[in-house]
């Protein structure tokens, strides 16, 4: 071949690639459209719930509109003197919607509005050997006594359920490790109302939590606290049946047995004296007897105390007695005021013998 087709072929396919390339450029200007950014504040550093944002832990970058989120941070006043609400990292684009009021920081930050934090005492057995977390989820029971007459009883109920749990000793979600450590306090998060029933039972017994799967929030019991354990735990059920949370009742509560047609005195104060004794036992109120029935019988009236409560009790003195002693039936009405003079009591006035 002559070198003059040589160079016509040579330059032929530089024209070729040179028109190709140009049109190759020209194509991907076309596929590549402008993309709209904004100027977002992203996270640089990890930043735990409750701690401030400030100029080393996050800083502001360029970011296509299409992937911010709907509450992006875009000035320096829109984060002044703030803190997290949740822990982030580096990377994430701060939003409003996570971060504190002005001037809020610390733990308190991470309670949700309308919740309230209260902290129990634990052991080992309690947490589980020390495997329980914050942000886990447990179920809180009450071991109580209840007294019966004169028996007591030890009974366990469940008495909130899937609570969370808000922190163990000073550590909260935001710091929470992998580590095994033993913990001597446990925060639960908890509504105000659940917060009354956790101080009354901690108050009447002993608490413990029973450890459950976070996302198992089927609840056993119909609602937060069943009626009759919270009936219980305020001690409203009746004297003599089940009393929760006391070893004994106290010497007010006493059930009293009036005898018909018997007033009850008023408490005297207690001596060691019998006639001090006897001196408190007034003498009851004769009612009339009814037409045709003539009651010739004696009665001995008693006081029995129950700590500071009296409980009267009425025996009839035999007829036989009173003869024994040289007493005529109506003689023997005074029998009880000759005990008392016996004793050192009033003095006693008996009808003359026929």
């Amino acid at each position: 071949m002559k070198p003059k087709t040589i160079m016509l072929l040579a330059v032929a396919g530089v024209c070729g690639l040179v028109s190709l390339l140009g049109f190759q450029a020209m194509q991907t200007g076309q596929k590549a459209p402008k993309v709209e950014k904004a100027r977002v504040l992203v996270v640089v550093d990890e930043i735990g719930a409750g701690s401030a944002l400030n100029q080393d832990n996050v800083t502001f970058r360029e970011i296509p509109v299409s992937s911010l989120p709907k509450d992006p941070v875009l000035n320096e006043a829109q984060y002044k003197d703030r803190s997290a609400l949740i822990p982030m990292m580096a990377g994430d684009i701060v939003r409003m919607s996570k971060l504190t009021e002005p001037g809020v920081s610390g733990a308190s930050s991470q309670i949700p509005k309308g919740w309230r934090v209260t902290t129990i005492s634990v052991n080992d057995n309690h947490t589980n050997s020390g495997m329980l977390r914050p942000g886990d989820r447990v179920d809180v029971l009450v071991t109580y006594k209840t007294s019966a007459g004169r028996a007591t009883s030890t009974k366990t109920k469940t008495l909130l359920e899937y609570v969370e749990i808000f922190a163990t000793d000073n550590q909260t979600a935001s710091k929470a490790d992998n580590e095994t450590k033993k913990v001597k306090n446990v925060s639960l998060l908890l509504t105000p109302e659940q917060v009354n029933y956790v101080l009354l039972a901690a108050s009447k017994g002993n608490l413990s939590l029973s450890w459950r799967h976070r996302m198992d929030d089927e609840l056993v019991q119909v609602g937060d606290i069943d009626d009759a354990l919270l009936e219980e735990l305020e001690g409203t059920v009746g004297i003599y049946e089940d009393r929760p949370l006391y070893d004994h009742m106290s010497d007010e509560e006493t059930l009293s047995h009036p005898t018909q047609n018997v007033a009850v005195e008023p408490a005297a104060p207690q001596t060691n004296s019998p006639a001090n004794f006897l001196s408190s036992v007034s003498q009851q109120p004769v009612a009339p007897p009814m037409a045709g029935t003539i009651d010739s019988q004696p009665l001995w009236t008693m006081h029995v105390y129950n700590g500071s409560a009296p409980e009267i009790q009425q025996f009839t003195i035999p007829v036989e007695a009173t003869t024994e002693l040289g007493m005529s039936p109506e003689q023997g009405s005074s029998f009880s005021a000759g005990l008392k003079a016996l004793f050192g009591g009033p003095k006693a006035s008996f009808p003359a013998n026929n």
